[in-house]
């Protein structure tokens, strides 16, 4: 099994031990880690800022999974999970993504 690792922008800077405990657990489950980078899912924007931006960069961080060929996603944050899982709903709308798209 192939799952893509997405770790967020707290998890590499403040919560270190999470990481280490995924990739572990996840060693040991046999699994093979695709690593996506570290970078904001778009929490901060889609919760507070600016809902478009912040969609604008899930949908950024969902293609980087898509390029790598990673079906599934995981992440030892539960804010990037809830903004991932929004916005892949939000984007099987083709109006939203279509806006999304064609800028501020």
């Amino acid at each position: 099994m192939q799952v893509g690792l997405f770790l967020g922008c707290l998890v590499p800077s403040r919560f270190m031990a999470y990481e280490l405990s995924m990739r572990k657990v996840l060693e040991l489950l046999g699994v093979d880690v695709v690593d996506l980078g570290t970078a904001c899912c778009g929490s901060p924007y889609i919760f507070s800022v600016d809902r478009k931006a912040g969609l604008a960069l899930a949908a950024w961080n969902l293609s980087l999974a898509e390029e790598a060929g990673v079906k599934t996603l995981v992440t030892p944050c539960s804010g990037c999970n809830e903004v991932l899982n929004r916005a892949v709903e939000e984007l099987k709308n083709l109006t939203r993504k279509d806006a999304i798209n064609s800028g501020p």
